[in-house]
């Protein structure tokens, strides 16, 4: 089969300077065991080998079980493979791989009435209470929060250090910042470590800052709206609404502004009103007809 004879040279040549191996390996190996799968069943059926895969079949099979934007990325990692046996020879012309259907992605961020419905019910559990905390008054990932620890909260400088350095370097490829504490979160995170409601179960400068669980259980469970990740959308439009796309930027860990503008600042027209009132009479960039006669007199 085509894909198993380039996958060996691209495993070999290229494989060794990708980031994320593991995942790559992985995503190849469910493709060629389906390509095993459906070859051996054509060949049980009419007694002789296929060696022409029918890939739109196996990516209707693939559709129904997972989304389609997880089996676009796959297919993406199918097609760099066999871009590269095309480029040294080793087959003549790229297969027409299917492509996903487009579907309109809603958008993640949230508004102040939701905000302020998911702050209010997270605080039936103590770990969905502090998540939430965090999220709101950082920006940062689900993942980076949950995996915050103690010793990475410095109340004397003010700073939250969500780099966490017991994590490979493959998953190290998504850039985490650290961030200043603001005064809400320091006084709730003192409340949790010192006052009545302690909810760290092992002593702060060894646990984490959320207690182990299953965030997205909880979030099913309590908060029954929207997803976690949608807070850091709704951060990263608000930062970038007051204070520009950079400071949003900086303030979510992303290398490039491009990441932040595309994916997560969600701007409505509603939030253009501050900018569109700058113009109005008032302003720098304003004035009524009196004030414009009088310019050049």
């Amino acid at each position: 089969m085509s894909l198993s004879k380039c996958w060996e040279v691209y495993k070999r040549d290229v494989l060794p300077r990708v980031v994320d191996q593991r995942r790559i390996e992985g995503i190849i190996a469910r493709w060629l065991a389906r390509t095993l799968v459906r070859s051996q069943r054509l060949h049980d059926h009419t007694r002789r080998p296929s060696r022409r895969i029918n890939w739109l079949r196996l990516f209707a099979e693939r559709l129904e079980e997972t989304s389609p934007a997880t089996v676009q990325r796959e297919l993406n990692v199918i097609r760099s493979v066999l871009r590269y046996g095309k480029m040294i020879k080793i087959i003549r012309e790229m297969p027409e791989l299917p492509m996903t259907p487009a579907v309109d992605r809603p958008s993640e961020g949230v508004d102040n009435i939701t905000l302020r419905t998911i702050v209010r019910r997270s605080k039936m559990h103590p770990a969905l209470e502090t998540f939430v905390q965090v999220a709101i008054n950082t920006g940062a990932r689900p993942g980076a929060i949950m995996e915050l620890t103690w010793d990475r909260v410095d109340f004397s400088q003010k700073i939250v250090n969500f780099n966490n350095p017991g994590l490979s370097k493959a998953k190290r490829r998504k850039k985490r910042a650290i961030v200043p504490m603001n005064k809400d979160l320091e006084i709730y995170l003192r409340r949790i470590t010192t006052g009545p409601g302690y909810t760290v179960s092992v002593p702060p400068a060894f646990g984490r800052v959320v207690p182990r669980c299953k965030l997205n259980a909880l979030w099913r469970k309590h908060i029954k709206i929207s997803r976690p990740h949608a807070i850091r959308h709704t951060v990263a439009t608000e930062v970038a609404r007051r204070f520009g796309l950079l400071a949003a930027a900086n303030l979510l860990g992303h290398k490039s502004v491009k990441t932040t503008e595309q994916v997560y600042v969600h701007i409505k027209a509603d939030h253009l009103r501050d900018a569109v009132d700058a113009l109005s009479q008032g302003s720098p960039l304003g004035g009524n007809d009196d004030e414009l006669d009088k310019v050049g007199t």
